[in-house]
């Protein structure tokens, strides 16, 4: 394939992009005088593709997946790779040299040996999707600090809740009927709780859209089953689908969890061997949305109301997955937990268990042809 086909590898950046080229039958790849815009590199690659193979790569990054897509539609092989699993040179980080030239030549070279690691590109309506589950964790986000801000005021200027829980509805009337010696203070208070509001009205608004959205029909049915298990209800199944993708990509369980970044890092040598926390190298989205899941198995196995209705209709596969899940991941928080395991490590334990059986889910449709 390397004696027939051209290989450009490119370094890509917001207006333009640099490319590094290596055609057939020649011993070292040629950089582009100058960066071009992405219409006429798509032009240009369209023209190479007439008379050789081309194969195009580019690193993952801020600029999304627009230039794949034209690529592709051009009728020309494209692969966007992983940044962080780029093979790199002996002695290049003694050297301190970034450019744009280099950066491109690295990658036509590793393209050209096949030692890139492609990302999985997703389509344009699960890549929608994705960025609403995002979109909707930052706004969770922006409730956090905000709240943050105003309590974290109140507690500067000695102003104490006695009665109950925070937040709650005699909680925000106490806030906003405080009388503050000072003017300043109270734009303050009243800006942070405007500001709240705010983010609380648009998380609403965008729950509201979540809960009626139409979920492309390649995630339709994981979606489905993953709301049989404990923690998972639709919006959760939602942001883990949106995530995941296509989870038939993962040749076995432990893959996916390595995925998560669920796994212990490893450091051994030789006699020696070190092992410490989880490597947190991959989705934080999917890891997060797991974690937050795992905590429901603390308790006994049981099958509530709301549990019972999300079962109801799906497939007995789904739900005695979801069962074992339940009977394995519970087992698996008490052992620890009388181990004396803290509950956030034991949580964390039980995730990264619980991504297995989400990978599982997949399993239960037909593989792909």
């Amino acid at each position: 394939m390397g004696e027939s086909t051209t290989f450009i590898g490119l370094d890509v950046h917001q207006g333009s992009v640099m490319a590094a080229v290596w055609r057939p039958g020649t011993s070292a790849p040629a950089v582009a005088p100058a960066p071009v815009e992405v219409p006429k590199l798509v032009r240009w690659v369209q023209r190479e593709a007439q008379t050789h193979r081309v194969h195009v790569a580019y690193e993952a990054g801020p600029c999304g997946y627009p230039l794949v897509r034209a690529l592709r539609r051009a009728g020309v092989t494209c692969t966007v790779v992983a940044p962080s699993l780029i093979p790199q040179p002996a002695g290049g980080r003694r050297q301190r040299i970034k450019t744009d030239r280099r950066d491109a030549l690295q990658l036509v070279r590793c393209l050209r040996d096949g030692s890139l690691t492609a990302v999985t590109v997703p389509g344009e309506a699960d890549e929608a999707l994705r960025e609403l589950t995002r979109a909707r964790q930052q706004l969770q986000r922006d409730v956090v600090r905000a709240r943050h801000r105003v309590s974290k005021l109140l507690l500067r200027h000695g102003q104490r809740w006695t009665q109950t829980k925070p937040w709650t509805r005699a909680y925000r009337v106490w806030v906003r009927d405080l009388v503050w010696p000072e003017a300043g203070v109270a734009v303050v208070c009243r800006t942070y709780l405007d500001a709240l509001e705010s983010a609380e009205t648009r998380l609403t608004a965008l729950d509201a859209r979540l809960a009626t959205w139409e979920i492309p029909s390649p995630l339709a049915a994981p979606v489905a089953a993953l709301q049989c298990f404990r923690g998972i209800d639709r919006l959760t199944a939602v942001t883990l689908a949106a995530e995941i993708g296509d989870g038939r990509r993962f040749a076995s369980a432990r893959a996916f969890m390595h995925y998560t970044g669920l796994t212990c890092w490893e450091w051994s040598s030789g006699a020696r061997r070190r092992q410490g926390g989880i490597s947190k190298m991959g989705n934080a989205h999917l890891r997060r949305a797991l974690g937050e899941a795992a905590w429901h198995y603390r308790y006994k196995p049981a099958l509530g109301t709301r549990l019972r209705v999300r079962q109801r209709g799906q497939p007995e596969a789904a739900v005695q997955l979801a069962w074992r899940a339940q009977e394995r991941l519970h087992h698996k928080a008490q052992t620890l937990l009388r181990r004396g395991k803290r509950p956030t490590v034991t949580t964390t334990a039980v995730a990264r268990e619980l991504a297995g059986f989400v990978w599982a889910v997949w399993r239960l449709e037909t593989p792909p042809a």
